[in-house]
């Protein structure tokens, strides 16, 4: 720390050499005091002046670190929600696809039946069902399956909503069997 400077009554400079060490010889006892009271006065602020500084340096490091550890949580939430949704889609996508067999539909059917809130007929041959997660509505889910028979093929599609979960399966009659 380098001492500015140091003054002594009416603007008169105290003797310091180029260590800041300062000569003090030449005063007595309530001028050296007042000297000493002076310094002392510019080594607190300089040190309050420091510890600001490493304070805010000190601040600045743990908001970063926490900035850092908020991302990594919230990137690791993230993957979490696009496991779980990737999990929950995956048990439909398999059957997606044309000219189904019934036995391929019964599978999906299982599937469904797990997570099934409701249904629609659209233009008689395409069923809309309706899919959240854990939803059961066996009533509606056995009036629904009953009209998926042996005798024909399906095509499957998924319909997703803005957050990429399949929200409804569309199944169409695609052919009668021979």
């Amino acid at each position: 720390m380098q001492i500015q400077k140091l003054q002594y009554g009416n603007a008169r400079e105290i003797d310091k050499n180029f260590d800041n060490n300062i000569n003090l010889s030449n005063y007595e006892g309530q001028d050296i005091k007042r000297i000493l009271d002076q310094l002392k006065g510019i080594v607190v602020n300089n040190l309050n002046k420091s510890k600001e500084k490493i304070n805010t340096k000190l601040l600045g490091k743990v908001l970063n670190w926490v900035d850092k550890k908020e991302n990594e949580i919230n990137r690791q939430v993230e993957d979490e929600e696009k496991t779980k949704i990737s999990r929950f889609n995956n048990q439909f996508e398999f059957y997606v696809g044309e000219n189904l067999e019934y036995e391929n539909m019964t599978r999906l059917l299982e599937v469904v039946g797990k997570n099934f809130k409701d249904y629609n007929v659209v233009n008689g041959n395409q069923i809309n069902i309706l899919i959240e997660e854990g939803a059961q509505n066996s009533e509606r889910f056995t009036e629904m399956s009953n009209q998926i028979q042996d005798k024909y093929k399906y095509n499957v599609k998924m319909n997703y909503n803005g957050n990429g979960i399949i929200e409804s399966i569309d199944i169409t009659v695609a052919v009668e069997k021979n």
